[in-house]
């Protein structure tokens, strides 16, 4: 009998050190890259290398094929990746192994260009353009965001605009040029996709090290049972809503982030969501640092913060 133990507990063991070793050979570095890369590749090399070596061309490929422990690196290049991510449970980590997304300084872009015949002359260097998505904007020139003023939707007229400020009024983008200057005279972009990142329902992710940008209402939106999920080295810029907007029975921690020139908060969480806010720097400029909804609980710097979007904000 004693013997029957031994052999029992001794391929127990092997079974499960053979299923930790699994689970480490899985994890896998996995490249994409917009400009070089191509969906047919297997994803495994940084550089095209012959036959199916190299890396993907764009990130839906790859969200087919990570899993828990993989490191997703994404090449910058020259072109912004004009794609939005959606994770979700099977793309979920494990603990000790989780998906990892670096972005190497590379930019999730949510914007579409502007003919310069789309504008309309308002009144002396005040032109307008009707997008054609409704609800929260941003505006670009040169691929930066523009400095959008804030309007009062019950407000009867536009606000006065400095040159190069904008806003949002009646579904309308309205833009004070420089004297004697035409919109078609710069590169103007606007939102165009709704959100650069969803997280809903996926645990231990980690994504890090890439600019967000220009889309319609969030950079990044944890709406739903989000768990153990890290963002890291970020820069969160000019998007429509918020930069980061976390809701539902999510948990989501911002650390080391620069978040500006978002259109209604920096960051948003709404109950019972959960974020911490961890050495980050927030502008005031464009819209309130945060913006707490329903009791929701916002930690900055472990220090319990509630903060509505009515706080006033520098022009």
């Amino acid at each position: 009998m004693k013997r029957l133990f031994v052999i029992c507990c001794a391929t127990c063991f092997a079974i499960c050190w053979l299923g930790a070793l699994a689970g480490t050979a899985r994890a896998v570095d996995y490249f994409v890259n917009n400009v070089g890369g191509n969906d047919r590749f297997d994803g495994r090399a940084e550089a095209a290398a012959g036959g199916r070596s190299g890396p993907w061309r764009t990130l839906q490929r790859a969200m087919l094929m990570v899993g828990p422990g993989d490191r997703l690196h994404l090449a910058k290049t020259a072109q912004p990746y004009r794609e939005s991510l959606q994770l979700g449970a099977k793309q979920s980590g494990q603990p000790g192994m989780p998906l990892t997304i670096i972005g190497h300084g590379a930019t999730l872009d949510g914007t579409h260009p502007i003919p310069g015949e789309a504008w309309e002359n308002f009144h002396g260097d005040v032109y307008r353009f009707r997008p054609a998505g409704l609800g929260y904007q941003a505006l670009f020139r040169d691929g930066r965001p523009l400095r959008q003023f804030p309007v009062d939707r019950l407000a009867g007229n536009i606000p006065p605009l400095n040159p190069l400020e904008w806003c949002l009024k009646d579904g309308y983008i309205y833009l004070c040029t420089e004297k004697n200057k035409h919109p078609m005279d710069y590169v103007l972009s606007h939102s165009f996709q709704k959100t650069g990142i969803t997280l809903y329902g996926v645990q231990y992710v980690i994504v890090s090290d890439l600019y967000v940008q220009g889309f319609r209402y969030d950079g990044i939106a944890a709406p739903d049972r989000a768990r153990d999920i890290r963002l890291m080295q970020l820069t969160l810029q000019g998007n429509g809503r918020s930069g980061l907007s976390v809701s539902g029975a999510s948990e989501v921690t911002l650390d080391s982030a620069l978040v500006r020139d978002n259109g209604q908060a920096q960051v948003r969480v709404e109950a019972p969501g959960r974020l911490s806010v961890d050495h980050c720097e927030l502008s005031k400029t464009s819209a309130p640092p945060y913006e707490v909804l329903g009791g929701a609980k916002l930690l900055v710097d472990n220090v319990p913060v509630k903060v509505s979007v009515s706080e006033k904000v520098g022009r």
